[in-house]
């Protein structure tokens, strides 16, 4: 009978945690669980993964701007997020790009929970300053940026996730210990699944 010895035990453990690192969940689209919510989403999805997984923009939208722990997808937003793109944060109207036109059927990105994001694949012509918008897929407003975010045509640099003048990867200054507080919904949580 072969008996593992503790360091082949432990080798195993720490091999299997360094291969989830940037693996995509496994949970169905009616079932929204862990995606490393509140992390740099473009870390992975434009660094470690593959081409047709990279993201133009991404991050996280949890319930409140107190979350104490991000691991808990209970503070988390789900369902179908969208993000828009406006032109004036007081005029819904003004929306110039929406991820709801840049989306794809067998994209995964819906497996986590809380995920703003929109594919390269589908879109990276944005540029110039907008307000950005979440809303929920009824087209209800769950937050808005108070000020313009800016876009160029430079790719995402993982040596500067948080480019001012390339705001592509949201949790970057969106976070717990980051410039500002997390993405949340500023009103009537009652809105987020």
């Amino acid at each position: 009978m072969y008996k593992h010895s503790r360091f082949q035990t432990a080798s195993v453990f720490l091999l299997g945690l360094a291969l989830l690192g940037c693996s995509e969940s496994t949970n169905t689209n009616t079932t929204q669980g862990f995606h490393f919510q509140g992390r740099d989403c473009l870390a992975c999805h434009n660094v470690d993964l593959s081409t047709e997984k990279h993201l133009f923009i991404g991050g996280s939208l949890f319930k409140d701007k107190n979350t104490a722990d991000v691991n808990n997808l209970d503070t988390l937003c789900g369902g179908g997020l969208i993000v828009n793109f406006l032109t004036d944060n007081t005029n819904p109207s003004s929306v110039v790009y929406s991820s709801k036109d840049f989306t794809d059927s067998n994209a995964k990105g819906s497996n986590g929970k809380g995920n703003v994001f929109v594919l390269k694949r589908k879109n990276t012509a944005v540029q110039g300053d907008y307000f950005v918008q979440i809303t929920d897929e009824k087209g209800t407003e769950l937050a808005v940026s108070g000020g313009t975010h800016s876009f160029t045509n430079n790719s995402y640099d993982i040596a500067n996730p948080t480019d001012t003048l390339n705001r592509y990867s949201c949790n970057s200054c969106h976070s717990q210990n980051g410039t500002t507080s997390p993405l949340y919904v500023k009103s009537n949580v009652n809105n987020c699944q």
